[in-house]
């Protein structure tokens, strides 16, 4: 494996709280349920070249930009 597309998946809580709605989709690095950090020692295991970031709408703050800035933290903590 060379490249690795790398997500993480979750639920966060939108709407507001009297009527609170569940969005399951991806989520920031670290934020969701996957195992990552073993994930990540398998994948660099491998001799891995370059890691992608993939990111769907569920945005924190419906802002990509934050979104980006939180998962980056993460990728440089784990590479």
């Amino acid at each position: 494996m060379k490249l690795w597309h790398i997500n993480d998946r979750g639920t966060r809580l939108t709407g507001p709280a009297m009527t609170p709605i569940l969005k399951s989709d991806s989520m920031e690095l670290g934020t969701g349920n996957l195992p990552l950090e073993k994930l990540s020692e398998q994948a660099k295991a491998t001799g891995i070249d370059v890691v992608i970031l993939e990111s769907h709408r569920n945005w924190v703050d419906k802002s990509p930009v934050k979104s980006l800035e939180l998962s980056g933290k993460w990728l440089s903590r784990n590479f």
